[in-house]
């Protein structure tokens, strides 16, 4: 049945094999489904800040449901369906930071300082793209009308989630041919620096992927400017151009809901389009 308006579809609680149950938010856009119409699907980590009306860090509302209903209600983007998933919580951290390289995290060193600083001695950021490769994407490609194509396909997140975002896009390129990385969080203690010097061998081809990344210099230091940096660098002699590489640095960003609805703007557009 066609929705005249913009409709969340919620499941409580999305059964896995592989990570914790979680609540998963699906935003369908108004006249959905279009007849002959394929979908992009817009991937979104730490989805219980999206449509919540809650907060985030700076206390106020992300509103993106309005920001993608804007969009494309002026055709700026392809018709598109978000999926926002919800963090786990207290395994955030372990589910979003990439392990790479294996060596590193298997040795008695890494294990122990993980279990210190977050509770756990493992990583799950495997186990928790087999629940997005291996589950989840194919429960949304089986249930809405969606299109099965990579390229039609982003994954999106912030700081620890753009980490996720972006091991998603290298590690499964056939499944995720797009991912929007807002401020990657390099500076994870050695996990960080060794993950960056995985990337040359790493990378997708440029023929059928895209990235867009951004920092913000309020909340940079030089290491982490240096490692931004160096990624990009590795995408260009991978082959990456303007078409497919899209970067920015915010000078001195404020962060308020006005601000983000231009940072987004510009990534959805890029990806979505």
């Amino acid at each position: 049945m066609r929705t005249s308006s913009d409709t969340i579809v919620t499941i409580p609680k999305f059964n896995s094999k592989f990570v914790s149950d979680r609540r998963i938010e699906i935003l369908l856009p108004a006249q959905y489904p279009k007849k002959e119409t394929l979908y992009k699907v817009l991937y979104i980590q730490d989805g219980e800040h999206l449509f919540q009306n809650d907060t985030i860090s700076f206390n106020k509302s992300l509103n993106f449901r309005n920001q993608i209903r804007s969009l494309q209600a002026t055709n700026s983007i392809s018709p598109t369906i978000v999926v926002a998933i919800w963090s786990s919580g207290n395994k955030r951290f372990n589910e979003y930071m990439p392990e790479q390289p294996k060596s590193l995290l298997n040795s008695a060193f890494a294990k122990a300082e993980l279990k210190k600083q977050t509770g756990y001695n493992e990583l799950y950021s495997d186990e928790y793209l087999d629940f997005l490769v291996n589950e989840l994407s194919p429960f949304i490609i089986k249930n809405f009308q969606v299109s099965s194509n990579k390229e039609d396909s982003i994954i999106m997140g912030n700081e620890m989630g753009a980490l996720l975002s972006l091991y998603a896009a290298i590690k499964h390129p056939d499944i995720f041919g797009n991912a929007a990385c807002f401020e990657p969080y390099w500076n994870v203690p050695i996990l960080g620096d060794a993950f960056v010097e995985t990337l040359p061998k790493s990378i997708p081809s440029p023929s059928s992927s895209k990235f867009y990344f951004d920092h913000n210099s309020l909340k940079t230091d030089s290491h982490y400017k240096s490692n931004h940096n160096r990624v990009l660098k590795e995408f260009k002699q991978k082959g990456y151009s303007d078409d497919n590489l899209l970067s920015f640095e915010y000078k001195n960003f404020i962060e308020d809901s006005v601000n983000w609805k231009r940072r987004m703007e510009i990534p959805l557009k890029f990806l979505l389009k």
